[in-house]
């Protein structure tokens, strides 16, 4: 997801008003709103792939899996975000009725207006999450995710996936998610933009 140039200043109060009356989906960053961008459609096919891939072993481990519309609370911060996708084996998430605390797995799928900048602050306060344990970086462009698993002592290592039989494995619930699965059904040609698709379609 991207941001737009002019950010907007607000309490968090107000920001949780304005979210509850609002169809438009906001990031909270210690005072800043920041809309959140529509995603393409290779992007979001392949949250779609990731959600259909891990739900059914999540659901059998009693555990749920949420898509980019659930935001992120993070304890004692006033920084509320959206994530791609998060899942979660936590009561209290799978109780409440507006968003995730305690995420054991992160998905972001990367774009071209996803900034470095952007991406380091997100990961940042992610690693911040004592419950966070997986954190995958899902490229659009190549089969390739970058896979962030926490250890015993708390170090991150990281690990790189790029053919269709490579598998992420979750081994506290026994469960993977495999590459081919997570790309399944994307063409990773050059993607059409909408100014060439009007173009070839009305031959401007």
């Amino acid at each position: 997801m991207s941001y737009p140039s002019v950010p907007y200043e607000l309490s968090w109060e107000a920001y949780l008003e304005l979210e509850a009356q609002s169809e438009e989906r906001y990031e909270y960053h210690d005072g800043e709103i920041v809309a959140m961008s529509g995603a393409t459609n290779r992007h979001n096919q392949m949250i779609g792939n990731a959600y259909i891939a891990l739900r059914a072993g999540l659901d059998a481990q009693g555990c749920g899996v949420f898509s980019e519309t659930v935001k992120l609370f993070r304890h004692r911060s006033d920084r509320y975000l959206y994530p791609d996708l998060t899942a979660t084996c936590h009561p209290f998430d799978l109780q409440t009725r507006n968003g995730v605390r305690s995420p054991f797995l992160i998905l972001e799928v990367l774009s071209k207006t996803n900034t470095h900048r952007q991406m380091r602050f997100k990961q940042r306060e992610y690693f911040k999450l004592p419950s966070l344990r997986h954190y995958l970086l899902a490229e659009q462009e190549a089969m390739s995710v970058h896979h962030y698993c926490r250890q015993d002592g708390g170090l991150w290592d990281i690990r790189f996936f790029e053919s269709p039989d490579d598998c992420i494995e979750l081994p506290e619930l026994g469960i993977s998610l495999r590459l081919g699965d997570l790309y399944a059904g994307i063409t990773l040609d050059p993607e059409v933009s909408e100014a060439e698709e009007a173009a070839a379609l009305y031959g401007e």
